[in-house]
């Protein structure tokens, strides 16, 4: 199993989005076996999710995430365990033991496991709740008007084509060659 945890001082990142140094830790039969550390400065937000399942990461032990990230890194079957913080030591002890959430581990901001914390944003309690995506306001995607097939999606940094998914925009889908995130053409 693997395990990745944003670092910062010897400490959990307070932030995954902006981390500079990332811990991959793996385990075997419920023990640290080894821990890697990577440098995360130069690597995108964007590209974030699809690194990590490249590395076979299973969980990450994080602190504050944004929506989208935390989407995409679950979208591509890692599990994330948000608002994590502490000595990193500290942390693996504790999801080694299975106790996170600790109330001693938690960054400011966790409101309890039955709250879907990741998502609460100011807006969205200003507004009394998550608000509708462009799908749900009406918005539609692009779509060749010979066959009704969706539109190539390209890669912006290799030149990559692949064919478009109908209602998948090209945005959610990542570059097979160099793993950039896709657009429309």
């Amino acid at each position: 199993m693997k395990v990745a945890i944003p670092e910062f001082n010897g400490r959990v990142s307070p932030t995954m989005d902006f981390c500079r140094r990332l811990l991959l830790v793996d385990i075997l039969s419920g023990e640290l076996s080894e821990m890697t550390a990577l440098d995360f400065s130069d690597m995108e937000s964007t590209r974030r999710a699809w690194f990590l399942k490249k590395l076979g990461v299973n969980t990450l032990l994080c602190g504050g995430i944004s929506r989208n990230l935390a989407k995409d890194i679950e979208e591509n079957g890692i599990k994330v365990v948000p608002w994590v913080s502490g000595e990193i030591q500290e942390v693996l002890n504790a999801y080694l033991m299975d106790n996170l959430p600790d109330p001693k581990l938690t960054s400011p901001g966790f409101h309890g496991e039955e709250d879907d914390h990741r998502f609460h944003g100011r807006n969205e309690l200003e507004l009394g709740g998550p608000q509708p995506g462009r799908k749900e306001q009406g918005w539609t995607l692009p779509v060749n008007a010979s066959d009704g097939s969706a539109e190539p999606c390209v890669c912006p940094k290799c030149g990559c084509k692949i064919a478009g998914e109908k209602d998948v925009p090209c945005t959610k889908q990542w570059c097979p060659e160099c793993g950039s995130k896709m657009y429309r053409r």
